[in-house]
């Protein structure tokens, strides 16, 4: 996703929180990879781990490329699936978006 794509969607979102996974993540062939999961954050209260293979939201695919628009459909505090591998076992868990931490 392109940094003006990026301005043009924050723009129309400045009247509500853009949601997160709380998670740090990088692209891996199939999803994005959880490398970190912040204390308190919707991930680690879904029991998501470093390590787990994000490969959908709400039944979608995600990827690095479209991870941040697939969220950016829900509100903070809006309840969704995530579809992850675990190592070979497929997990469905309920997860809640939390608002997105202000960068200072």
């Amino acid at each position: 996703m392109t940094e003006s794509s990026n301005s043009s969607k924050a723009a129309s979102n400045s009247a509500k929180d853009f949601p997160a996974l709380g998670a740090g993540y990088r692209a891996r062939e199939g999803g994005v990879e959880l490398t970190s999961v912040l204390e308190g954050g919707a991930a680690q209260r879904a029991g998501l781990n470093p390590g787990d293979l994000l490969v959908a939201l709400d039944r979608l695919r995600v990827n690095d490329r479209n991870l941040r628009r697939r969220l950016a459909r829900f509100e903070s505090g809006e309840r969704v699936t995530a579809t992850v591998f675990r190592g070979d076992e497929l997990l469905e868990v309920g997860l809640v978006l939390k608002a997105a931490p202000l960068k200072l």
